[in-house]
């Protein structure tokens, strides 16, 4: 009910209807999809290999999907980045030139990541808690690709802090080596 008002406002308003239906879920949503040739959808995933499905030209071709990084898939973003996908990111503070080896562009200006040049990290700043992350979900720019507690000695992967006390570790990002 909701997608058909959708779709007859933005065709009274000669526009596209865009709908993003995972808010802080990751459903599969095909099904609807597939339905509504007429409307662009678009979702963030941390379902690598939905992802890779989707880069490979499996999914509908009304469908977009971002990357989105964790402190636990910089590996997946680096193999996302390379077959031409996006990745957005949490950066803290400001928005870095280039993270991973790619391109950033301020996706806080819109919500198009269809829109998106293929092969770009999409630059989120920090809101609300994310400020004050430890965890390394949210990046430090001005430490770069590879922010405090520092690179792994095994990969170029950056290393995250994990545990508290007595039990804090430090585990890369890419290749799960802890320190």
């Amino acid at each position: 009910q909701e997608l058909r008002a959708h779709a007859a406002r933005s065709k009274r308003a000669n526009m596209t209807p865009v709908a993003r239906l995972n808010g802080t879920s990751d459903l599969n949503w095909d099904r609807v999809i597939t339905a509504w040739p007429s409307i662009q959808f678009l979702d963030y995933t941390k379902n690598y290999g939905r992802m890779h499905t989707f880069l490979e030209g499996n999914l509908a071709r009304n469908y977009h999907l971002t990357f989105s990084r964790s402190e636990y898939n910089e590996a997946e973003c680096r193999k996302v980045l390379a077959m031409g996908g996006t990745v957005a990111v949490v950066f803290k503070g400001k928005l870095p030139e280039t993270y991973l080896g790619a391109p950033v562009i301020n996706g806080d200006l819109d919500d198009l990541r269809f829109r998106d040049p293929p092969g770009c990290v999409v630059g989120l700043l920090a809101k609300g808690r994310a400020k004050h992350d430890v965890s390394g979900f949210a990046v430090n720019a001005d430490y770069g690709a590879n922010p405090l507690p520092g690179e792994c000695p095994k990969c170029d992967g950056r290393l995250a802090a994990r545990g508290f006390g007595a039990t804090r570790r430090h585990i890369c990002t890419s290749c799960g080596h802890s320190k």
